[in-house]
């Protein structure tokens, strides 16, 4: 996956103008048993822009601490019951960005300095303080708790950016190792959900027809269903608009937009908020929607939005590019099982049945997509390389001979040899050569032994046992399953992995003969 940039986006106006927003004046608690003097000093810094509110006790102080975060607290050293200093104290350790000023009337140098260590802003003396000192000391302390806010708010904001980032680079990571487009989008609605808190969340890529039209050739998220096959006029609807369009769009109410479509936009939100961005890459063409949070979507909402979906429509093009690609391959491996049962009529359904017997153990075994995948077309190509042999081999009905038997043999490596220049075939070629290995050593034609066999020849080897065996051959008979299970586990441990026979067993009992 390509990297990218993330820098914050200039502001966007908000929908029906941009609201005037008051700036809150600062608060301060003025703290002092003298009821006329605290009320004096609160008008004083009234008339100088504050919010002021009167405490004359450590009850009363709590209680309006409580219900206000104050900027600045101004503090007499003495008070009924609980000292200055230890209000202050309290006052620090609840609300650390409340700065505290020392206003006295005994004040002493002891005292002073033992304020100050405490973290006390400022220590003033009532008798030596005039009503322009006192106004600066307040400004000042109520700019450095402006300030200590404004760098919690930050480094919180920071640490927020830097979780989305993170939770983007998982969603990216993600949607990168999904290797079909279905498996892509669900992964896409997911990731949009949880990285943007959305309510809602909706995929859909479109394709043009001849008559200008968009036909919705692939949906997913919430009531993704509906919109499967639904043609769309490029001007019908939010998410034409943005597939089309190349914009993204962020806004409170779709439904108030005059390009909404319910059709196609409606995603039924408890919350407003609706965000839209397009998927564009190579042959894809599509949008990413996004609807309902508690808190109104913004700019750095819509940049997350957008760096998803970029990464997205490159992961989807890809792919389009591998579903292609396994499509031809799947087609290709038919039609080479077709030439090789009509070369070999002995195994007419042959390679399909070992391929079907292997997709039930690898299911069993939970093994990865992408390594069932590889299994299943080295079963169904396991004895590719007998196109390569002579046809009188083939077709013989009776015993053969020490060389008949070594040319069978050989159809391994022929079959891993015919693959070899196809580089997509790269990941069966150790199946088939070593299929007929055994657990303990004897197979061919290496005499790889135990796990030195690789997991998808020793699955085949089972798988291609069991069919031989219930299947038949001209001079031998077909066996019962529960006969040829028996040989299988009979020959557990020697012949074949005993693990891998026992889970063959368990699968084929539970889920019975195909």
């Amino acid at each position: 996956m390509t990297g990218f940039e993330l820098t914050l986006p200039p502001p966007v106006s908000s929908i029906g103008g941009v609201a005037s927003l008051e700036v809150a004046r600062p608060s301060v608690l003025v703290v002092d048993d003298d009821v006329a003097f605290a009320r004096l000093v609160a008008d004083v810094l009234s008339e100088q822009g504050y919010r002021t509110d009167t405490a004359h006790d450590h009850a009363q102080a709590t209680d309006c601490l409580s219900h206000t975060d104050y900027a600045v607290a101004i503090i007499d050293l003495v008070l009924p019951g609980v000292g200055g200093l230890e209000l202050s104290d309290r006052i620090r350790a609840d609300n650390p960005d409340t700065q505290v000023l020392i206003l006295t009337g005994h004040g002493s140098l002891p005292s002073a300095v033992s304020s100050l260590r405490r973290g006390v802003f400022d220590y003033l003396q009532k008798a030596d303080v005039d009503l322009e000192r006192l106004g600066r000391a307040v400004d000042g302390a109520a700019e450095r708790s402006r300030l200590l806010r404004e760098n919690r708010r930050l480094l919180a904001g920071l640490q927020e950016s830097n979780a989305r980032l993170g939770a983007l680079h998982d969603a990216i990571d993600r949607l990168g190792r999904a290797d079909h487009v279905d498996g892509t989008l669900d992964e896409l609605v997911r990731s949009a959900r949880g990285l943007l808190g959305a309510q809602r969340a909706r995929a859909v890529l479109v394709e043009s027809g001849a008559d200008g039209m968009l036909l919705v050739i692939r949906a997913a998220g919430d009531e993704a269903p509906l919109l499967q096959g639904v043609r769309l006029h490029p001007r019908d609807g939010l998410l034409a608009h943005v597939a089309t369009g190349g914009q993204g769009l962020l806004l409170e109410r779709a439904s108030a937009d005059a390009r909404y479509a319910s059709r196609s936009d409606e995603l039924s939100a408890e919350h407003p908020g609706f965000l839209c961005v397009p998927l564009l890459h190579g042959q894809i063409r599509g949008a990413l929607a996004v609807a309902g949070r508690v808190n109104a979507f913004g700019g750095l909402d819509l940049q997350l939005a957008g760096s998803l979906a970029t990464q997205a429509a490159t992961a989807l093009d890809n792919a389009a590019k591998n579903e292609a690609s396994l499509n031809f391959f799947t087609h290709t491996c038919d039609l080479v099982v077709k030439f090789l049962e009509m070369k070999d009529v002995n195994l007419g359904g042959h390679s399909r049945a070992v391929a079907v017997h292997a997709d039930m153990v690898t299911r069993r075994l939970a093994l990865p997509d992408a390594e069932r995948r590889v299994i299943h077309f080295g079963a169904l190509l396991h004895d590719i390389g007998k196109l390569s042999l002579r046809q009188e081999l083939l077709d013989a009905d009776t015993v053969l001979d020490q060389d008949q038997l070594r040319v069978l043999r050989g159809h391994v490596a022929l079959g891993a040899e015919l693959l070899r220049p196809i580089s997509h075939w790269q990941g069966v070629l150790p199946l088939i050569q070593n299929h007929h290995e055994r657990w303990d050593g004897r197979g061919y034609p290496h005499g790889l032994a135990g796990e030195e066999i690789p997991l998808g020849a020793r699955i085949i080897a089972v798988a291609d046992a069991f069919d031989a065996m219930t299947r038949g051959h001209p001079g031998r008979p077909p066996r019962a399953a529960e006969d040829s299970l028996a040989e299988l586990e009979a020959h557990g441990g020697s012949q074949f992995d005993p693990a891998l026979v026992r889970a063959f067993v368990d699968a084929y009992q539970e889920h019975g003969p195909l």
